[in-house]
């Protein structure tokens, strides 16, 4: 759940960073106030500077969103596989202590009425 949160989060700041380019730094126009503090950064206070800080973003939440992408599936496929083992083991059990059932040698189960 929190997986699929970050993934969503990600995914809402990916557009972010190209606004700025197209709207900003393209344009040679100043960042919005909210997004000022790029200028901070070593290298913003120019505009090949902020080109490169915001194409790094874009490249580093690509990159983080396709992580926790990864990391989703493989907890999902591993929780549902040891669901599956898990009531496997269940029936299996179920079947050879039941006197009105059985597996036989291919093993098939065999219930017998009462």
């Amino acid at each position: 759940m929190l997986l699929m949160i970050f993934g969503v989060a990600l995914a809402t700041l990916m557009p972010w960073p190209m606004k700025l380019i197209v709207d900003y730094v393209l344009t040679n126009r100043p960042l919005p106030q909210s997004a000022a503090w790029i200028r901070g950064l070593p290298g913003g206070d120019s505009r090949l500077g902020l080109l490169a800080w915001l194409v790094s973003s874009t490249i580093f939440l690509y990159l983080m969103q396709r992580t926790a992408g990864i990391v989703q599936s493989y907890v999902q496929h591993g929780l549902g596989s040891r669901m599956i083992y898990a009531l496997g083991a269940t029936y299996f059990i179920i079947f050879n202590t039941s006197r009105y059932a059985r597996v036989d040698d291919i093993g098939q189960a065999i219930l017998y009425g009462e």
